[in-house]
């Protein structure tokens, strides 16, 4: 196993220095395993980053990052790709499918992504705690590799072997869309929270309450409020906590359904997005001293196997770092330990995007590793038994089910983060019963394609 070098401590640099970044990064950090042989000595000219005039910059070139890997199936590369092995033959399809636009298309990607990667290594190093040599080091194994400096950070990349395992966040939508064309044609229950409440409703799944739809200036009320002394408001199209806030009703009984209308336009930043106000749910008794006043989360993640029955491919317990937070979600700052599928036992907790693992809470010292969900058999049937009899027309579902007294569906996920589940659980899919099925479901649709 090679390893790919690399090592940390702070820096405080107001610059970045990049010197002679192919050849001297190569050599000296790579190693002949993963290049291929020693490259020659190249000289490159010195680049300098300004880290205050550039900040602003680096967020737009960020912002334009996430948006192309969450919305266009990126090829990583022109006319090879650079993936994990367990995705060969979906890149071998790809390939064989690439005309001399693609090929083209490829190229410009490849070389934007080339320059962006040198601002990204910097970027991420100050979050990450990298010193200059891992700056140097990331680049060009991102590059080389077409792999985001973040993901070498975060998944604490350092061999070959690891690189060979890891699933890329940005091939997600691609392959995701690939491998389950169903849901990339009919998507209204991944994306829309008050369309999935009702579906839940009519299935039997247990879900929160919906108590009020607010949209378009209205307030359509499905129950009354009398005896509610606070609801969750939800943006019905959103991802990542942000906009979950709590309403506090204690004068509800007075409001009524015009005053609760405008109550509610006060508060919410955008008038015309459209709003579920959810029955508010607390934790079950077993995991509130985790949860400190939040509920957590389960997210578990079911796909299809090769006879057709859903099977737990990663489960990921979310819950809030500090007091004060409305949502558990990984992206605000929360915890989260991988759930062992077949015990529940949880390993230790970490943060999302900074370093950090912890055995207890940091904020109370409740402990984290090797405690075990009680209701951990429950959890896992409510996910395994809806998409066995509701929908099984799609290939994997990402669920977010509230740890109540009674485990609650809060919404599903088309695309469940594959950070959370690689950083939680510290095991690269690749390298996962995950990786193995994804693998199947590439040879499965391949199969389709060329038989229709």
């Amino acid at each position: 196993m090679t390893n790919l070098g690399g090592t940390s401590c702070k820096t405080q640099a107001d610059e970045v220095t990049i010197s002679h970044i192919w050849a001297t990064a190569i050599n000296e950090l790579l190693g002949p395993d993963v290049d291929g042989g020693h490259a020659g000595r190249i000289q490159r000219p010195t680049i300098y980053i300004n880290i205050n005039s550039k900040g602003r910059s680096l967020d737009m070139i960020d912002r334009l990052y996430d948006f192309i890997r969450f919305n266009f199936a990126i090829f990583p590369g022109v006319f090879k790709y650079k993936s994990a092995d367990f995705l060969n033959e979906y890149y071998l399809y790809r390939n064989s499918r690439h005309g001399f636009v693609s090929i083209l298309l490829n190229s410009v990607v490849y070389l934007v992504f080339s320059f962006y990667v040198r601002f990204r290594a910097h970027r991420v190093s100050g979050r990450w705690v990298k010193n200059a040599k891992w700056r140097r080091w990331s680049t060009v194994v991102g590059i080389r590799y077409f792999t985001d400096p973040n993901d070498l950070a975060m998944f604490n990349i350092r061999t070959r072997k690891q690189l060979s395992d890891l699933y890329r966040r940005f091939e997600h939508i691609g392959c995701g869309r690939f491998i389950d064309d169903k849901m990339a044609s009919d998507p209204t229950l991944f994306h829309d929270k008050f369309a999935f409440a009702q579906f839940c409703e009519e299935h039997g799944i247990p879900h929160p309450q919906i108590f009020a739809y607010v949209h378009d200036g209205k307030l359509d009320s499905f129950r009354r409020f009398d005896d509610q002394q606070v609801l969750i408001a939800k943006p019905t199209y959103g991802t990542g906590g942000n906009g979950v806030f709590e309403v506090n009703l204690e004068h509800a009984a007075r409001l009524g359904d015009d005053g609760l209308r405008r109550f509610i336009g006060r508060i919410i930043d955008d008038p015309s997005r459209p709003y579920i106000l959810q029955q508010r749910v607390y934790p079950s008794s077993d995991v509130a001293e985790l949860a400190i006043d939040c509920l957590p989360t389960a997210r578990v993640t079911t796909m299809l196997n090769e006879r057709g029955e859903p099977e737990v491919v990663t489960s990921v317990m979310r819950f809030a770092s500090q007091p004060g937070t409305v949502a558990d979600n990984a992206h605000l700052g929360g915890l989260m330990a991988a759930i062992d599928p077949d015990s529940g036992e949880l390993s230790a907790a970490r943060y999302r995007s900074r370093q950090g693992e912890f055995a207890v809470h940091p904020f109370n010292s409740a402990q984290i590793q090797g405690k075990t969900l009680e209701r951990w058999a429950e959890i896992k049937d409510v996910a395994l038994r809806a998409h066995r009899e509701f929908l099984k027309s799609f290939v994997q579902i990402g669920w977010d089910i509230g740890l109540a007294e009674q485990p609650l569906v809060l919404e599903i996920n088309a695309r469940p983060d594959l950070a959370l589940a690689q950083r939680a659980s510290n095991t690269l899919i690749g390298s996962s019963r995950y990786g193995e099925l994804i693998s199947h479901h590439i040879s499965r649709r391949i199969s389709e394609l060329q038989a229709a």
